[in-house]
């Protein structure tokens, strides 16, 4: 669907029933133009991007996630990365420390937890990373790290077989 490139914030509004949160941060823009957000559709929380049409006046939304259940677990920590062709999130909870549990509204028998994400652009695939929030990636793109439980983890994006490597620092 074509989003005008003005009047975004109108353009973002939704229906009182649904809730859209537009996450752009001026000065984080990708440099492809692209903006994304987190919409909330009958509880259904997806992350959703906009890319320039070529014509430089319209935008192209997708969505990128399909998170189809109304579980109550938020979409936070956007993250570009430096190409701006994959964006790290986190998936679950809300953002405010240890000392808050991670909310479970729809009273999952097996729990929740936080866990960062990856989702390329390019391909529209998402992949679990691991655990945690937070995630911040390496201005060469090769790196990400995360929090979890007061420890910074790393993760190689350019192998795709890698696992979570042993905590980097531990917090005092």
């Amino acid at each position: 669907m074509p989003l005008p490139l003005h009047g975004t914030q109108s353009e973002l509004h939704a229906p009182a029933s649904n809730e859209r949160t537009l996450l752009l941060t001026p000065h984080r823009l990708p440099h492809k133009g692209r903006v994304a957000w987190t919409e909330n559709i009958e509880g259904k929380r997806n992350l959703f991007i906009a890319d320039p049409a070529k014509d430089a006046n319209t935008y192209s939304v997708r969505q990128l996630t399909h998170f189809d259940t109304d579980d109550g677990q938020e979409i936070t920590d956007l993250e570009w990365a430096p190409d701006s062709d994959s964006i790290a999130y986190t998936r679950g909870g809300d953002i405010d420390g240890l000392e808050h549990p991670v909310p479970n509204p729809a009273l999952l028998t097996q729990g929740v937890k936080q866990e960062v994400w990856l989702a390329s652009l390019n391909d529209s695939t998402t992949r679990r990373i691991g655990n945690g929030n937070g995630a911040a990636i390496s201005p060469k793109g090769d790196i990400l790290v995360y929090l979890e439980h007061e420890q910074i983890w790393s993760f190689d994006l350019k192998n795709p077989d890698a696992k979570p490597q042993t905590p980097l620092r531990r917090s005092r």
